[in-house]
């Protein structure tokens, strides 16, 4: 889910309020890289989550998983029959705190940021 900000318009004035954020779901074929820091429920994050962006054919998921303090980069989505059985061909993995290369045209992510606190 994609959050969008959108000005309100007061219709007795037409003046302009503060910008109010709405979901929006954004076509998947818009997107190139989904991002995942894992949250309390790591099964969620790398199970189903996982499966529904490699069966939507999202090219690039990144997971940093703060349980495990790994990094992983998946490209190359395989969507299956199923999205049950849908992965990614390709899988990259690091210790939190190096470099986790990403496909091109991305740059490397420097994944120390996600040691502090």
């Amino acid at each position: 889910m994609t959050m969008i900000a959108e000005r309100a318009i007061d219709s007795a004035d037409d003046s302009v309020t503060e910008p109010v954020k709405k979901p929006r779901m954004d076509p998947v074929d818009l997107l190139d890289l989904v991002g995942e820091v894992t949250s309390s429920n790591h099964e969620t994050d790398t199970g189903p989550k996982y499966r529904t962006y490699a069966a939507a054919g999202v090219p690039v998921h990144v997971l940093i998983h703060r349980d495990e303090k790994k990094a992983f980069a998946c490209s190359d989505p395989k969507p299956g029959d199923a999205s049950a059985k849908a992965r990614y061909a390709t899988k990259v993995e690091v210790d939190l705190g190096r470099s986790l290369p990403l496909p091109e045209p991305y740059p490397a992510l420097d994944t120390s940021v996600f040691l502090a606190g």
